[in-house]
């Protein structure tokens, strides 16, 4: 299967090879995993005290808290990643320049939408096996998980496509 869609994009990849730097990915993922552990520690930390043996109860404790913090990564870090990366390109006066090449609007938006929070992205994917095991292990199906992740991505980029909508109206607004 070509993916000549991906081709056609090189703000996302010129914005993937910025994001990907090796210090900020390193930074991002063992952040994101000690994150986890920390909530692997206290979930336990806090049933072993209350003196509860319910290994249930602590697999789902441990899943919903992962899975609030993959909510917070996703809704709360990857949109203002976004923001952040259009942020950028006007104070470094370069959105213009990119408006004048002949990608489409929509390239350089999905672009954006895709490459700006590149590092982030593998937070995420440091996340998603501490969330797998959890979910797995729990009373919850693994239908619920897949459900449940899908829906929490495809938030995160229309709320990230809002952002960018609405960083680039304000922008038009102060040009006049």
């Amino acid at each position: 299967m070509k993916m000549n869609w991906i081709a056609g994009l090189p703000e996302g990849w010129r914005l993937f090879r910025i994001g990907w730097r090796k210090n900020r990915v390193m930074v991002a993922s063992g952040v994101s995993a000690l994150v986890c552990f920390i909530i692997l520690a206290f979930v336990l930390l806090t049933f072993k005290a209350s003196g509860s043996h319910d290994s249930k109860a602590i697999a789902a404790a441990l899943s919903w808290c992962f899975f609030i913090y993959h909510l917070a990564l996703v809704y709360l870090v990857v949109p203002i990643n976004v923001a952040s990366s259009m942020t950028e390109e006007w104070k470094l006066k370069t959105w213009v320049f990119q408006q004048t090449t002949p990608q489409r609007g929509a390239h350089l938006a999905l672009g954006k939408l895709l490459g700006g929070p590149a590092d982030i992205y593998l937070a995420v994917l440091a996340v998603l096996p501490f969330l797998l095991v959890s979910f797995l292990v729990s009373p919850y199906s693994f239908a619920d998980f897949v459900l449940g992740y899908l829906m929490t991505l495809l938030i995160s980029l229309f709320l990230s496509a809002i952002i960018l909508y609405v960083s680039t109206l304000s922008d038009q607004m102060k040009r006049g």
